[in-house]
């Protein structure tokens, strides 16, 4: 039983996580989309190997605007896709809990019959 319970528990938050993934990314990560500002200091391409260490021009608001969004919506669509992955371990896991379940179920009934006959 407690299979199943956690196994249910861990369905919900993957449902969670697929519908409304704003919710539960991590927080590191949504506070970098919130600001260009933000996205520009946390971005792999402010210090690119090319530049040897140092940092490249920072580009146009309108133009960060767009890359910072671009990446905002695949770092959803990748929590959409963990909530995905979450949510089919959670219910193999279910399922196999559940066959375990009724087979105990059904050895409990068994062996147990006469002492409440």
């Amino acid at each position: 039983m407690i299979a199943i319970v956690i196994s249910f528990g861990i369905s919900l938050y993957s449902l969670v996580e697929i519908g409304y993934p704003e919710f539960t990314i991590n927080q590191w990560q949504y506070e970098q989309y919130q600001s260009n500002d933000a996205f520009w200091e946390n971005h792999p391409q402010r210090f690119p190997p090319e530049l040897k260490g140092k940092a490249a021009k920072k580009p146009s608001e309108y133009k960060l605007t767009k890359m910072r969004k671009k990446y905002y919506k695949i770092a959803l669509n990748n929590e959409r896709r963990n909530g995905f992955q979450s949510l089919v371990k959670s219910l193999i896991f279910f399922l196999i809990s559940m066959v375990v379940f009724f087979i105990h179920w059904k050895l409990f009934k068994k062996t147990n019959t006469k002492i409440y006959r």
